[in-house]
């Protein structure tokens, strides 16, 4: 393999002089392939990962838990094992109640951006139920 690189090398030093200018055609083709590359290689992660990819689909968040508990090794004395302190699943994805304001008309996002409390007339303040805070 090596032998034939060089091989393919040494003609093609003898066909074009050292110092000989390029066709227009050559340099015109290389620079075109080099600017592809560098477009290919700076906006192709951005294409690939974006949402604007036709491929992609959406992963909407559908809810969300944390278990906390004392894991505990096995030992000559211990049994060990894993004895949980609590679970908390805060957000559930549910469905809106039929009566919500979002769903009835009463919603005006203006009046809910301006507002400095979550009120029941604001989109998603019934996931929060009690813990509504100002923000």
């Amino acid at each position: 393999v090596r032998l034939s690189s060089v091989r393919a090398d040494m003609a093609s030093r003898r066909l074009h002089a050292r110092g000989a200018k390029q066709p227009l055609s050559t340099k015109l083709s290389l620079g075109c392939v080099a600017v592809v590359a560098l477009l290919l290689i700076l906006l192709g992660p951005l294409l690939l990962f974006s949402s604007a990819n036709p491929i992609s689909a959406a992963n909407p968040v559908v809810g969300a838990t944390v278990s906390i508990g004392i894991a505990a090794t096995p030992t000559a004395q211990v049994a060990g094992g894993f004895f949980p302190l609590g679970t908390i699943s805060r957000y559930e994805l549910t469905p809106l109640p039929s009566g919500s304001a979002v769903l009835t008309g009463g919603f005006i996002l203006q009046s809910c951006l301006a507002s400095k409390r979550i009120s029941q007339t604001c989109g998603y303040s019934y996931l929060l139920g009690g813990w509504a805070t100002e923000f």
